[in-house]
């Protein structure tokens, strides 16, 4: 994208989000994102290993795996503790990426917690994974 492009879809959304509809849409994705800072900022004073490795030990059950036989299983606490790692983590530098073993291609970020890495992989859809070091 050169600059006068980049300069036409930067016009485009400053007139939306000038608009009524856009107004109303930033003020619902600014309410949406509150809400998910304070469920961060809860998870934050109840933080603990016991409390990621119950979490781990959940989605891997056969009785959860089990209720999605037939559509893909939710894993919304994974990407809870990931935003979590965000804001009180350390990002790990892709230098380190080999030391676990993970590929940078589908890496959309790695953040290292209290002796876990949270991992999210972005493609064609995205998950987060949760390694203990």
């Amino acid at each position: 994208m050169n600059n006068k492009e980049f300069e036409i879809y930067f016009q485009k959304i400053k007139k939306y989000s000038e608009s009524e509809e856009g107004k109303q849409c930033i003020a619902e994705f600014s309410k949406k994102y509150d809400i998910n800072i304070s469920h961060v900022e809860k998870l934050h004073k109840n933080y603990s290993n016991v409390l990621v490795e119950k979490i781990i030990n959940h989605y891997n059950s056969f009785k959860y795996q089990q209720r999605y036989v037939y559509s893909e299983p939710s894993y919304s606490l994974y990407y809870l503790l990931f935003e979590h790692a965000t804001l009180y983590g350390s990002e790990l530098p892709k230098s380190d990426y080999t030391k676990f073993n993970l590929r940078s291609e589908f890496i959309g970020g790695v953040y290292i917690f209290d002796g876990y890495l949270f991992v999210l992989h972005v493609g064609q859809g995205s998950f987060v994974t949760i390694i203990k070091v």
